[in-house]
């Protein structure tokens, strides 16, 4: 089953890591898809269980205006900031 939603933006969280050197970077991490299991796992809308799904955030349409929020800093155990 997949599901699909279109919702508008204009604003967007880049994770800036070590992998990331450019924009495109950042980008290409923002849309790779994701597997949902364990502790972010999903309910099936039609059955109503628990499963593992993939999900994948894309840009269909890009605003006139995008606002980039590049996340510098992450947290790590005991609210420590890297």
């Amino acid at each position: 089953t997949s599901s699909f939603s279109f919702e508008p933006f204009r604003d967007l969280s880049l994770e800036i890591t070590e992998a990331t050197q450019s924009l495109d970077d950042m980008l290409k991490l923002f849309t790779a898809p994701e597997r949902l299991d364990k502790q972010n796992s999903w309910r099936c809308e039609a059955c109503s269980e628990v499963v593992r799904a993939r999900k994948q955030m894309m840009i269909y349409q890009a605003p006139n205006f995008l606002v980039l929020h590049l996340k510098r800093f992450r947290f790590m155990e005991r609210g420590k900031v890297v």
